[in-house]
């Protein structure tokens, strides 16, 4: 069925191109490299968004055309509700998920269908399957190299230091992973790290960081726009609303000077 124009201006605004083919909805995820084929647009928006947040640090998580979760050794573990928040459909997938499936990396074993007018622009980013996200990219920092052992791990204490500078709230179940004695917590503690951490990152333009005393490292202008533009729209309406009042507060005060 033809899809409504307001459905396709809405999955824009969250980075993902709505087309109709032969009556059934396909909905891609430019950035996170996602496709959904579904014949309900709405249903194939809500689940191209939960695979493109799966992408980045649990690829090994696949969303059918269905909805349904699985991986390569579970499946159908989990069944998205179209209807049902974003953000609650995620941890709640994660929470479904056997813990043994997360694993302590975050590399991942998931396939994905890409169409071709695709390839050439993530083959110019140096990546044929993932465009980047500069917040996944720099929290690899805390995957370190054992000295003793050449194995990566976790640097949980500088992570979880990092996310103290910048002022997230460390309380609730996921604070307490790293004490939890949970098998493969590390995973989970990263994603809900993370999940925290955006929205001081969006604020601040960038991480503050410790290594160098107390530093902020700052988020590329379009990575930043990005992040704001496809998870935090209240945010950056609200953001963008403080920074022209701000200017008109400041262009207030040079007339005043001039008077």
């Amino acid at each position: 069925m033809p899809i409504h124009h307001a459905t396709v201006k809405r999955a824009a605004s969250l980075g993902v191109v709505l087309t109709e083919e032969d009556g059934i909805a396909v909905a891609h995820h430019t950035e996170r490299n996602r496709q959904i084929e579904n014949e309900d647009p709405q249903a194939a928006l809500a689940f191209v968004l939960i695979a493109a947040k799966l992408a980045l640090e649990y690829p090994q998580i696949t969303i059918n055309d269905d909805g349904e979760a699985s991986t390569e050794d579970v499946e159908g573990f989990y069944v998205i509700d179209p209807e049902a928040k974003l953000e609650d459909t995620f941890a709640e997938l994660l929470e479904a998920l056997p813990e043994d499936e997360l694993g302590d990396e975050e590399e991942g074993t998931g396939t994905v269908v890409v169409a071709d007018k695709y390839k050439k622009e993530y083959q110019a980013r140096g990546d044929a399957n993932n465009c980047g996200d500069w917040l996944a990219q720099f929290l690899k920092r805390y995957t370190v190299t054992s000295v003793e052992s050449g194995k990566p791990y976790f640097d949980e204490a500088g992570f979880t230091a990092m996310l103290v500078a910048n002022g997230v709230d460390l309380t609730g179940k996921w604070a307490d992973l790293p004490n939890s004695g949970q098998r493969n917590w590390q995973g989970r503690y990263r994603m809900n790290g993370r999940q925290k951490l955006e929205v001081p990152v969006c604020r601040a333009g960038g991480v503050i960081v410790l290594e160098d005393g107390k530093t902020t490292v700052k988020m590329p202008a379009d990575e930043l726009d990005e992040l704001l533009r496809t998870k935090h729209a209240s945010l950056k309406e609200e953001l963008e609303i403080q920074a022209e009042e701000a200017a008109q507060t400041k262009k207030n005060a040079n007339k005043g000077g001039k008077k």
